[in-house]
């Protein structure tokens, strides 16, 4: 297994990354990867549009890097 962690954010032109009315900058993340090499940070915000899904009482996660994806949404599933 590569021990290297990538971290996969969208490119954009500008180093602010605006989620949700929140602007988190490039370099905050990185620092968070550099404090926490063995976890991934994890971001998530719901669509605009939609009025089905509950919202979550945070949007920021670090998770470890071996955890599935499919491990990660029954986490988030059963928070609520």
């Amino acid at each position: 297994m590569n021990d290297e962690r990538k971290f996969y954010v969208r490119e954009v032109k500008m180093p602010i990354l605006n989620f949700g009315g929140r602007d988190i900058k490039k370099e905050e993340i990185m620092a968070i990867k550099d404090r926490f090499p063995s976890k991934i940070p994890v971001i998530i915000h719901k669509y605009q549009k939609d009025h089905f899904l509950p919202v979550l009482d945070k949007s920021k996660f670090l998770i470890p890097g071996d955890m599935s994806m499919s491990h990660f949404q029954a986490i988030l599933r059963n928070r609520n």
